[in-house]
Order: structure tokens, then sequence, then C-alpha cells
């Protein structure tokens, strides 16, 4: 209990990432699985060292913690790379009473006796008083005033040095973008005030190079490299931000959000089994709810699995899953009549809109390889003469195109988007088209309707070329909300 206990309050403290010694904790389960390794409560001195040495941990803090006569005795060690640099001694039973600070393997009596005095008073400082509620100890609470004790003086003495960065408690958003989720620094320093300004003039790279020498300088400074993870993202590097964000996550240890915020970025960027392993790091460390959902359908969703988006969609509720509902409808090839009914409802944001409309454009091009294949294919089966499967899979792709097309002409635009909107809905329709004249070629055996097919799905796909390129300049500028 106490173990990790003090782990989750140095975690919140944030100046280190701390590592608890439980079966639940996932670092440590990786740890060891490294190692080929079981888990046992009390690891011997060379299975402990070999699992620092594995994580790469500099400090290895050991507790124990003793009931005796109503009280609690506490003993704790604190090595460095394996060196012993601090103890907390609070009792006889631990080799001498109360506080001692080691520095290189020896007594620092000076250190000793200053925080000695200093904690004179505080429960603790020689041992730790039990909690009583209605005359029986109340053996949580106590351990809980260990925890806080023990944290306290550690950052006091031995960890001073390390400057404490509470943890970022970041709400997934869909975009991550939006400024109460404090992705920004608090501070008001001067190459904060440069990368504002780079960033109000469209200096882009000048404001990406002053953030890349900060997270150089600070390499754990979690909110700065958030930022600089945002800027990349806003400004269409949005492999580079996901990156950035994967170690802001990795630094952050426990936090979920902070995975499943790296997971929507590496989505963004198309970098699926990256989201894949993302996502499983947010779902080990207690990811749940709408968000856990929403990034198990979306990725279901890039991977073609129409069922399980929809079983992962059934727990969500907001103005995004309409528009994802109404992808699945096309992708399912519904009919027109039931697409466009399904998107009438949705009333979400524009920034809502700009995200669920740019994941949906992504799983539409997905599916492209696979449509324009049997498009292709057609005309040559249809005259060697096409087998019943065959057939019915091209009236399948027909239909999947029919409803994208209606996806298409429903769907809210971003303003950003609109140029390459109208692109891709004329070359979707050229595609349908395409489609809807080769099964009347397989229907007629009229040639010239596989000539018709041909020429539209050439026609389609060449405009498709711009369209993509135009919709690439899109994404690379930078989103700002209307007026």
């Amino acid at each position: 209990m106490v173990a990790a206990g003090i782990a989750e309050t140095l975690d919140q403290e944030g100046r280190v990432l701390p590592i608890a010694w439980t079966q639940t904790d996932p670092l440590l389960k990786d740890a060891l699985e490294a190692l080929r390794q079981s888990y046992v409560p009390a690891p011997t001195p060379e299975l402990r060292e070999a699992v620092r040495r594995q994580l790469d941990a500099t400090y290895v803090l050991e507790v124990e913690a003793v009931r005796s006569d109503g009280q609690v005795s506490v003993g704790a060690r604190l090595t460095r790379n394996g060196r012993e640099i601090w103890q907390f001694l609070s009792a006889p039973e631990f080799d001498g009473p109360g506080i001692k600070v080691i520095r290189n393997g020896r007594l620092d009596r000076e250190a000793t006796r200053e925080l000695q005095q200093k904690y004179a008073n505080q429960p603790g400082a020689q041992s730790f008083f039990v909690a009583l509620v209605n005359g029986l100890p109340d053996w949580q609470s106590t351990a809980a005033s260990i925890e806080r004790t023990l944290a306290l003086i550690i950052g006091s003495d031995p960890l001073r040095d390390l400057p404490a960065r509470p943890r970022i408690d970041s709400t997934l958003d869909p975009v991550f973008l939006q400024p109460q989720y404090k992705l920004v620094p608090d501070a008001t320093g001067d190459w904060q005030e440069n990368v504002k300004d780079a960033l109000a003039a469209d200096e882009t790279e000048k404001a990406i190079t002053i953030l890349r020498d900060a997270v150089d300088r600070e390499p754990s400074d979690i909110a700065t490299r958030l930022w600089l993870a945002k800027v990349l993202a806003e400004h269409g590097q949005m492999a580079l931000g996901a990156t950035e964000a994967a170690r802001a996550a990795r630094m952050s240890g426990r936090d979920p959000s902070l995975w499943a915020l790296a997971c929507r970025m590496a989505l963004d960027a198309q970098q699926i089994p990256a989201a894949r392993e993302y996502l499983h790091q947010a779902t080990a460390r207690g990811l749940e709810g709408a968000d856990l959902h929403r990034l198990r359908a979306d990725i279901a969703l890039y991977d073609g699995d129409l069922d399980a988006a929809i079983t992962a969609m059934n727990d969500i509720s907001d103005e995004g899953s309409i528009l994802t509902r109404g992808l699945v409808l096309a992708l399912r090839g519904a009919p027109a009549e039931l697409v466009a009914p399904s998107l009438q409802n949705y009333k979400g944001d524009e920034l809502t809109t700009l995200e669920r409309y740019t994941f949906a454009i992504h799983v539409i091009e997905r599916q492209m390889a696979m449509w324009v294949l049997r498009l292709r294919e057609a005309p040559v089966r249809i005259r060697q003469g096409m087998t019943p499967t065959e057939r019915r899979d091209l009236i399948r792709t027909g239909q999947e195109l029919d409803g994208v097309v209606a996806f298409l002409r429903a769907v809210p635009v971003p303003a950003k988007h609109r140029i390459s909107h109208e692109g891709r809905l004329l070359a979707m329709i050229l595609l349908a088209k395409s489609a809807q004249e080769s099964l009347a070629f397989a229907d007629t055996s009229d040639r010239s309707l596989g000539d018709d097919a041909a020429m539209s799905l050439g026609e389609g796909l060449r405009l498709m070329n711009s369209v993509r390129e135009n919709f690439a300049v899109e994404r690379g500028e930078r989103w700002q909300p209307a007026p």
C-alpha cells in the first residue's frame, strides 16, 4: 500500500517519474517481461538492480513500514545508480533513530542535524502516529500520512535539485488544439514570447526552431514538448507532432490521456501501427470512457472493420459520433435516403467538424485502392466471363461508392477544405459512374459501356490527383476559427 501511494504522490509532484514495485504498474510489468522474470512481492537486491538497469532508472527508493504496539515505524533508503545517498530511519529497528542524510556513502552530520530540526515537530520525524477511527486503527489513512511525509522530506533534501513539475491533467480533445487543455506553458519568459510572436507573424519554422531549442534545454519539460507537438500538428507536420506527443506521454508515465493524445495524433498522421501501440499504452494505464471507445472505433475504421467500429461507437453519443456513424453507413453501401438523414442533426463546433471531416477523408482514401482495383479489373473480368463472386464484389463497390457520394454531399465541410471537397465529390461521382457503367456492360455485353466505364475511371483518377494535392496544401495551412 505504502509503495504504490508514495509513487502516486511523487508522480503528482513531478520531480521524478516513479515506478512502483506492484503487480499493477505497467512499466514494471514490461521490465520484468523483458527480463523474463516473474513478479515477487519482495525482490532480491540482484533482481531490483536488474530491473533498475532495464528501466534505465537513476533512483531507487526502498520503504519498509512495521506496525508495533499501535504505532508504525518507517525506514526508507534512496540509492542513485546503485549507490546509497539517503536514509530515513524513524525507529531503532532500522539501525538508528531519526532521519539520516548520507552523501557519497558517508553520514553527513550537518545535513542530518538540519533536517532533524526542520521536521522535529512533525509526526514521522521519529515515528508515525496511527490514525484511529472509532478507536480502531485506520491503516489506510496512516499509510497516506506516511506517503505525504516521505514525499515531502525526499523533495526537501535528496531530490531538491530536481524541479517540481506538477503532473499535467490533459483531457483528450478531438483535435488537441483547444487552449483550455493547458498545453501551452504558463511561464512567460523571453523564448515563450518569441514563439508566440513568430506564430502570430506566420513564421512557423522560426517558432518550431525556438521550441526545439527549448526542448533540448529541458528534455523532461512535458508542457514545452506538448506545445511543440501542438505547433507541429497545427502546421501540417502531423507525424512529427505524434512523435513528440508520444515522448511526452512516456515521460508522464502514468497519464493515460497523454498516450491517448499521442494515439489521436498518430491517427491524424495515418500512422496506424503507432496509433495501436499508443492506444495499448493508454489502456494499460487506465484509459476508459468515450475517449477509449472513440479511438477504438477510429482504428477499426482505418482497418476496414465496420462491425468493430459500430460496437465501439455504441458507447459514444457526442456530436462527432454523428458524422462517424454517417461514414459507417456510407461505407456499408447504404442508400442516400439513409446516409443523408443520418447527418441532419449534427450541430458540432468548427473544431469537431474539422477533425471528423479530416478523419473521414483519410478513411475514404484508405478504401480507394480496393475500389480502383475492382473498377480497373471489371472490363477484363466481364469479357472473360465474370464469376458470381466477382459480380457481387462489383455491385458492392458501386453501392459503397454511391454511399460515399451521398456522405460527401451531406457532410458539413470545413471552410479551409471547400476547394478540395468540390473536386473530391466530382471525382467520387465519376468513380461511382464507372461502377454503374461496368455493371451495365456486364448485363448487356455492350462494349461501348465498357469503354465508358474505363473513361469515367480515368477522369476520376486524374481529378483525384489534383484533389489530393489541394487537400495537402489546405492541411498545411494553420487552422483559424471563424471570427
